[in-house]
């Protein structure tokens, strides 16, 4: 099959398009690509319960997520991770806070951090939010394929070292 020039330099434009598309994404999304770097566990996540409450700080939640997917990290599917962390004031005056992070029954992409912690019988892991406004995102197959995407060129770029 003999194939013209002008068909092959479509399908070389074709092919170089196709190639910088994710490119295109990653400029697109300097602050996830800074949140995929600082997360040690980036993980898709059903939301089993919520117990937001008041404090003197505001107010807190303790959220209890079930993996669904993990895009980075050592959790893996079915896992339950416990999460607390502090509601944010919205106001200067500090008379009003955020609404909870979570909500039952929903999926989100958390942005995850471990940390060891001794609680008397051993150490075990527990997570905080990588970023305290930004760590939990609306489930998006979009972004999620961007931070697949982010995760295979860190290998790639880790194995060619």
């Amino acid at each position: 099959m003999i194939y013209s020039v002008k068909s092959i330099i479509k399908t070389g434009i074709l092919v170089a398009l196709l190639l910088a598309i994710p490119k295109l994404v990653l400029a697109d999304a300097p602050g996830v690509e800074a949140l995929v770097k600082a997360s040690s566990d980036i993980v898709v996540v059903e939301v089993k319960s919520t117990q937001p409450r008041k404090a003197i700080e505001g107010a807190r939640d303790t959220a209890e997520l079930k993996v669904l997917e993990s895009l980075k990290g050592s959790l893996g599917k079915g896992a339950v991770v416990p999460l607390y962390y502090h509601l944010l004031w919205t106001d200067a005056k500090r008379s009003k806070v955020e609404k909870p992070k979570f909500a039952k029954g929903k999926h989100y992409i958390v942005f995850l951090q471990s940390y060891m912690v001794n609680n008397g019988a051993g150490n075990v892991k527990n997570y905080n939010l990588t970023d305290r406004y930004l760590g939990v995102v609306d489930e998006n197959p979009e972004l999620i394929k961007s931070i697949k995407w982010m995760m295979r060129r860190r290998k790639t770029t880790k194995t060619a070292r």
